[in-house]
């Protein structure tokens, strides 16, 4: 589409640019978040930096049980979420030092040391 026939857009064609739009943005949306985020952590009130870890912190937790059981998960690929999960295991340490949930980096560590092999 060239500018003139974004000009000469009838009504109806609105709703498939507004589709093409999402489709384009939304995988990258999620990550741009919490980039700017982290970014204005320090700016946030309390209670929005308490929310902001909570919900890293849940967000992980989630992502880590539904990649527990997939087969293509090797140990290589788990090390590489060890950063994440420290970075957010830090965070909670700092923003709500009271708070006993489980660190993350010890579940992907115990996910890395069981092994479905068979000893004999």
């Amino acid at each position: 589409m060239n500018l003139g026939e974004i000009l000469n857009l009838k009504l109806g064609d609105i709703p498939f640019l507004i589709v093409l739009f999402i489709a384009f943005t939304c995988p990258f949306y999620g990550d741009a978040y919490y980039q700017v985020r982290k970014k204005l952590f320090k700016k946030m009130t309390r209670s929005e930096q308490e929310g902001w870890v909570e919900s890293i912190h849940f967000d992980l937790f989630n992502k880590l049980m539904s990649m527990r059981d997939d087969p293509f998960m090797s140990d290589q690929k788990w090390r590489k979420w060890l950063p994440v999960c420290r970075y957010a295991d830090e965070m909670l340490a700092i923003i709500l030092p009271r708070t006993r949930l489980m660190k993350l980096e010890d579940i992907v560590h115990k996910i890395i040391g069981e092994t479905d092999e068979i000893k004999i």
